[in-house]
């Protein structure tokens, strides 16, 4: 039996890793059967009582098999459960589907939709077959809590009437197994594909024929059709998911490049257990090349950097850095007598000169500390280096402090951790500002 593999991405992880093949983001979950012929896609399937009965067979066996595969989150996605996250801390998550990245085919299947030639082909809105040109039109989206109200009133209906009903919402009489996951609308997590919707569909299937050809202006090329209408959705999708790449079918199909092999290793009886201890070794092997390649590598630079002294010196010394941020974008020194003067009217300036002289006399022994007269240089920007928790990576962050930058005020500020080995609590909602407790606990807000 053919079969397509189903992998599993986080979102919150960066593309980069996300997307990456053998030790990236992506995990092996299960199979799906392909049921009948694959070249019989949903191209070819319309409204006719035969192409609904099979296609109807294909969403209901998809969907007992996704209900079965996650049916450990169903409880979790509306109550959450308590992970400990890469910064050690406890907090409670609520799991959800936020992008399916499949093409039409799979599309359809998630969706429990109809196929191309329906009357209603979308798996994102009720656009009618004939009017999949229209690109400037607004359409109906498909709303789950109205689709499940359609599936529940088709249950009511005779065989005939539950047809018409069902044709008339290009839905087919299949539960779907996304509707009892909370946060995983599947026709909102439906996204556009790059790869099968334009690069191999709109542009290999439509325009690079036209192209080919000594093409006159009675071409006759018509666009009614679902790859062409997707792009009414595109740009809905980057607005709420960002670009492409981070719903790009691409990393999926790299992976069955990855599976075909593993497939021929095994006696082909229960391949799935088989395939997921052969996934787990080659991760495992996988892990194992990287540090020998990091390994390697350190030891050619230190090779190299005692070839530059001909053997008769110690290799020179890495110069590090402790500091991890720099201030940018001077402004012309000024006295505090003129700071207070100007912007004693602030909270944060009330009191300038004493908690300054406090400060230095705190950081500064008592022979370097500054007496007297002093000037002080403003400056207008921030720069940050921190470890990300994300990959684990050096970033930074470029903080700016302008009443008129661009023509706009801008001041942006950010939320450090300054004593991080303190625990912190997690239970009250993040929003964006530290309260009491967690300022207590050592984080503070640094504005530019």
């Amino acid at each position: 039996m053919n079969m397509h593999p189903i992998v599993l991405r986080p979102a919150f992880l960066p593309a980069e890793i996300r997307n990456a093949s053998g030790n990236g983001g992506g995990t092996f979950i299960g199979l799906m059967p392909i049921v009948g012929n694959p070249n019989n896609t949903i191209e070819n399937e319309d409204d006719t009582p035969t192409s609904v009965e099979l296609a109807q067979f294909k969403r209901e066996l998809y969907h007992k098999v996704t209900h079965v595969i996650f049916r450990s989150l169903r409880k979790r996605s509306h109550h959450g459960d308590a992970l400990s996250c890469g910064d050690k801390i406890m907090r409670v998550v609520y799991p959800g589907f936020l992008i399916h990245s499949v093409d039409g085919e799979e599309g359809c299947s998630t969706c429990g939709t109809h196929g191309a030639q329906a009357k209603h082909p979308c798996p994102k809105c009720l656009a009618e077959k004939t009017a999949l040109t229209m690109l400037s039109k607004h359409f109906m989206p498909r709303v789950q809590e109205v689709m499940i109200d359609i599936f529940r009133n088709a249950k009511k209906l005779g065989s005939s009437s539950r047809m018409a009903l069902l044709r008339d919402s290009g839905l087919h009489f299949v539960k779907n197994t996304f509707w009892k996951i909370n946060n995983s609308s599947p026709y909102d997590a439906y996204s556009y594909d790059l790869l099968h919707a334009f690069d191999a569909g709109e542009w290999s299937k439509h325009l690079w024929p036209l192209v080919l050809e000594k093409v006159t202006k009675e071409h006759g090329k018509k666009f009614n059709y679902l790859k062409h209408h997707n792009l009414i959705h595109l740009p809905e999708d980057i607005e709420n998911k960002g670009c492409t790449e981070n719903y790009s079918t691409r990393p999926g199909e790299g992976f069955q490049q990855e599976g075909s092999p593993a497939s021929i290793w095994t006696n082909f009886k229960n391949t799935e257990s088989q395939i997921t201890h052969i996934d787990e070794n080659q991760e495992a092997i996988a892990c194992i090349r990287m540090f020998v390649d990091l390994h390697d590598e350190e030891l050619s630079k230190a090779m190299s950097a005692e070839d530059l002294t001909d053997g008769n010196e110690p290799p020179p010394r890495p110069v590090r850095c402790q500091d991890n941020y720099a201030v940018g974008s001077p402004l012309t020194k000024i006295t505090i007598d003129i700071l207070e003067n100007t912007k004693g009217n602030l909270p944060l300036y009330r009191s300038f000169r004493s908690k300054l002289h406090e400060f230095l006399k705190s950081e500064l022994d008592k022979d370097s500390c500054p007496r007297g007269f002093l000037t002080i240089t403003p400056y207008q920007c921030l720069y940050l280096t921190y470890m990300s928790l994300e990959d684990w990576r050096e970033k930074r962050d470029i903080l700016h402090c302008d009443p008129s930058f661009h023509n706009r005020p801008r001041y942006d500020c950010v939320v450090i951790n300054t004593n991080p080995g303190m625990s912190q609590k997690s239970e009250k909602p993040d929003h964006g500002w530290p309260d009491e407790d967690t300022v207590r606990h050592g984080q503070t807000r640094v504005r530019a």
